[in-house]
């Protein structure tokens, strides 16, 4: 019997009633989509409705904040280091927490000016890597990769 749990921690729903549910609409529907699993959960009876927000208004600016996210991760900027060399590309702002406790964002440069800033960077990468690896341990191929991740992370 399969088990499931949340990732991070969720108000309100039992993670084994979420998991079950999405394995019915799954075998129902021969498939697994976000348009599916919204579909289903629209219905008040599904296990799954407390899940989402039905508020449109509400709905709406949470999926705004979501662009918005979205958009920070995913601007780069572009640069070169040397003539002809490869463009390089990084994330053009990064997510860390103030002096007054709260998450903004900055650039890599103001990151780099901010020893506090950088620490939450390492830490941050480091939470990251110690995550990729935990998603594909079950991979065999990456032994190497994840004995190189131990040995920097140890």
């Amino acid at each position: 019997m399969t088990k499931y749990k949340w990732k991070r921690s969720q108000q309100g729903l039992e993670a084994n009633i979420a998991g079950k549910e999405l394995e019915r609409i799954q075998k129902k529907n021969g498939c697994l989509t976000p348009d599916i699993i919204v579909q289903e959960a629209s219905k008040k009876k599904s296990p799954i409705h407390s899940f989402f927000e039905w508020d449109d208004t509400k709905a709406a600016a949470q999926y705004r904040l979501t662009q918005a996210r979205y958009l920070l991760r995913t601007i780069e900027v572009v640069y070169t280091e040397s003539e002809g060399s490869d463009p390089v590309r990084i994330r053009a702002f990064h997510s860390i927490i103030n002096t007054e406790d709260e998450k903004e964002y900055v650039t890599l440069k103001q990151a780099m000016d901010n020893e506090d800033y950088v620490q939450q960077l390492k830490d941050q990468a480091t939470k990251e890597i110690r995550a990729w690896k935990e998603k594909y341990k079950a991979i065999k191929d990456f032994e190497a990769i994840f004995q190189a991740i131990d040995e920097i992370l140890l």
